[in-house]
């Protein structure tokens, strides 16, 4: 079964604002990822405005090299959760990442397989600020953090992908009731999200 390659840290700084614009041209209006998440839109913006820190770094300014770092690290973040989105939807089918603008993982030693989630917690924020913080327990073999929510009675999920063990979702409609799930993401070849049990609360 393929996978998509979602591990940009030894791509070099122009690989990766290549790998960045071969990946929007290919699945902007492509009828297989219909919701891509993140959105498109999000990885145009991170995308312009890493090549901006890219420009201003040029000539080795130490702030400015700073500001390039953190750039890229936000964009390769954005890929990493397309990366996973594509995967989800191609269901190893490699004509279908590749149309998508990713590599294929080569196929790792180990299964990958993660533990099940320890510790999964939801707060919600001020009443009205429509903000709820997820956590789970720090993973050491975990790449990065799957989190999901929907409305209850909702079909989809919404995922968020983080690269620590907690995360602020925004938006949320107060007043509402909620479903909340987590995973860890390993590296490798990963069966399907060992999903964490499902939290219910309502978002004051």
């Amino acid at each position: 079964m393929s996978k998509t390659i979602y591990n940009f840290k030894n791509y070099s700084d122009t690989q990766l604002d290549t790998e960045a614009e071969n990946v929007f041209t290919k699945m902007s209006g492509n009828a297989s990822f219909p919701t891509p998440t993140p959105e498109l839109t999000v990885l145009e913006t991170h995308l312009e405005e890493y090549r901006t820190a890219l420009a201003d770094a040029a000539l080795g300014d130490r702030h400015k090299v700073e500001v390039k770092n953190q750039k890229r690290e936000q964009l390769e973040l954005t890929l990493r959760g397309l990366a996973l989105y594509v995967e989800q939807v191609a269901a190893g089918d490699r004509a279908i990442i590749l149309s998508a603008g990713f590599g294929i993982r080569k196929p790792a030693g180990g299964a990958g397989n993660m533990p099940d989630v320890a510790d999964f917690r939801v707060k919600y924020d001020t009443p009205g600020s429509g903000m709820a913080h997820l956590s789970v327990k720090y993973q050491r073999n975990a790449r990065l953090y799957r989190f999901e929510h929907r409305l209850v009675g909702a079909e989809e999920w919404t995922t968020t992908i983080a690269s620590q063990s907690r995360v602020t979702l925004e938006g949320l409609e107060s007043y509402r009731q909620y479903e909340f799930r987590a995973a860890y993401v390993g590296s490798g070849v990963n069966p399907a999200p060992r999903f964490s049990e499902i939290l219910t609360t309502i978002i004051l």
